[in-house]
């Protein structure tokens, strides 16, 4: 009887452990500053360089029960169009979460055009040169019907960019050990074209010249520290 009363009371307080130290594991310190309000429309230009905005204009295909699960996720996001002199137009796509933990972070293109119905092609990395900061940005070929859509985007959390799931949940991981939980990015551009290799020079230098043009505090958001 005794042995049993203290098989419990070793029971109890190894439950009793596991939850302190869980507790005291969780990430606890957000990286970004939860009390400034990022407006993603203010921040980034209506027009920089070759570029300027074409409103009253609907390129962009998604569904209802997808926006509202990008509403949850994120804490602000962006949809515009541009278009240069010499008529090419761009899809623009930005979406900010200031808390990537497990179950709200960044869903990166592969993810939401799949959910949409897209078929998604991977096309291989490249860089974008910004000042200083080189960002890696991943191409994919996305088709729907007769939408054809190719997508260069960059995904950053806290002061990482990331390319791929693996990569993604790693920084998340190395952030929560350190008792930091990230802030979050994804920054996409897109064309409706069957030239992906035609469009993706076009999305770099476009993302290139955007990226020249920011603020102080804008470059923060899009690129980090």
């Amino acid at each position: 009887m005794a042995s049993s009363g203290l098989k419990n009371w070793l029971v109890l307080a190894l439950m009793v452990l596991c939850a302190s130290a869980a507790a005291w594991m969780s990430p606890k310190k957000f990286t970004s500053d939860q009390e400034q309000t990022v407006n993603l429309a203010e921040l980034v230009p209506r027009s920089f360089g070759d570029w300027t905005e074409l409103r009253h204009t609907s390129q962009q295909i998604i569904n209802p029960q997808l926006a509202a699960q990008l509403q949850a996720t994120y804490t602000e996001t962006l949809t515009r169009t541009y278009v240069n002199s010499s008529g090419e137009v761009v899809m623009l796509s930005i979406a900010y979460g200031a808390s990537q933990s497990r179950d709200l972070q960044v869903h990166r293109p592969e993810v939401c055009y799949t959910a949409q119905g897209f078929q998604v092609r991977p096309q291989g990395a490249n860089t974008i040169h910004a000042g200083t900061t080189t960002i890696p940005v991943q191409h994919l070929m996305t088709h729907l019907g007769q939408r054809h859509e190719p997508v260069t985007y960059w995904v950053r959390i806290g002061n990482q960019f990331v390319l791929g799931q693996f990569k993604q949940s790693l920084a998340r991981i190395r952030y929560g050990l350190s008792g930091q939980i990230p802030d979050g990015v994804l920054v996409r551009a897109s064309s409706i074209s069957q030239d992906a290799q035609a469009a993706y020079p076009v999305h770099q230098a476009f993302m290139q010249s955007m990226v020249g043009a920011l603020s102080s505090s804008a470059r923060l958001v899009l690129i980090g520290g």
